[in-house]
């Protein structure tokens, strides 16, 4: 039998378990809805973000990989709904790089998701804005370097 979200009764669980155990859930349910609140706040926010039509009129007149378009809007729509109550030709610099900061630090993205924003809020201030005061160079994450595996079988033939 398969149980939906709507089926669910606490209660049941409590009166199951009443003469075995106590539940405390106080925890978790305090947990939960903060991070639904949360969730629910940046969901709105990022669906009522609004991508400037010379944003994606740039990236189809260059001939952008749909996947690419959907990647660079995704990652602009991302920016402009952390700062929903700004308006996005406002943000400086320190905007950028603070939300860089929390995507690594906080999200815990990777090195090339982070490019990639990079890339798409570049893309916009620099190529369709064409903000002279907005040329900035953002440094870019040291890619990992991991050293080959060893084999233990193999052996090297030196003549």
């Amino acid at each position: 039998m398969v149980y939906e979200k709507k089926d669910f009764q606490l209660n049941r669980i409590f009166n199951v378990f009443k003469p075995v155990a106590y539940i405390d859930y106080s925890a978790l349910k305090s947990t939960n809805d903060s991070i639904s609140i949360k969730e629910n706040v940046k969901r709105k926010a990022y669906s009522k973000t609004i991508i400037p039509n010379a944003y994606l009129e740039y990236l189809k007149l260059k001939r952008y990989s749909e996947n690419t378009i959907k990647s660079y809007v995704s990652e602009l729509k991302k920016f402009s709904a952390f700062y929903a109550s700004k308006d996005l030709d406002t943000l400086t610099k320190d905007h950028i790089k603070d939300y860089l900061f929390h995507l690594v630090q906080k999200n815990k993205i990777s090195a090339s998701s982070q490019n990639q924003a990079i890339n798409a809020i570049k893309l916009y201030y620099e190529k369709v804005l064409k903000h002279s005061k907005f040329k900035f160079i953002i440094e870019r994450p040291r890619k990992l370097k991991t050293l080959p595996k060893s084999y233990p079988n193999f052996r090297f033939l030196i003549y």
